[in-house]
């Protein structure tokens, strides 16, 4: 029976750290998940507001850091970008979230998130 507590004891170490990094990887891919769905809400609406507000850059920025920060993002690690203007032209609003890792794979302390939403100015 002795054997067998060693044995086991064994198998758990060898075992113990691959389901952990499992389990982190699955952490780190929910936490990417949800912070792409906030950006990509952060730039649809910020785009929205700019179809209508189009010369009102910082009201467009901060329309997408209030929608960042709602989604409990970092306002730190977010860069919004603004390109368009003119009636009847599109305006892009891009939005890019550079989201820490839990567990670093390769070398990575980050991971870079970007999307973008384009609106019509009327």
């Amino acid at each position: 029976m002795r054997k067998e507590w060693g044995q086991n004891l064994v198998e758990l170490a060898l075992v113990l750290p691959l389901l952990l990094f499992i389990i982190g990887m699955a952490v780190d891919v929910g936490r990417g998940m949800q912070a792409y769905v906030v950006i990509q809400n952060a730039a649809r609406e910020a785009a929205r507001y700019a179809s209508a507000h189009p010369s009102d850059t910082n009201g467009i920025m901060d329309i997408a850091m209030a929608e960042v920060q709602r989604g409990g993002l970092h306002s730190a690690n977010v860069t919004i970008s603004v390109t368009g203007s003119g009636e009847g032209n599109p305006v892009h609003v891009t939005v890019v979230y550079h989201l820490p890792v839990i567990f670093t794979l390769l070398g990575r302390s980050q991971l870079t998130l970007q999307t973008s939403a384009e609106a019509v100015i009327y």
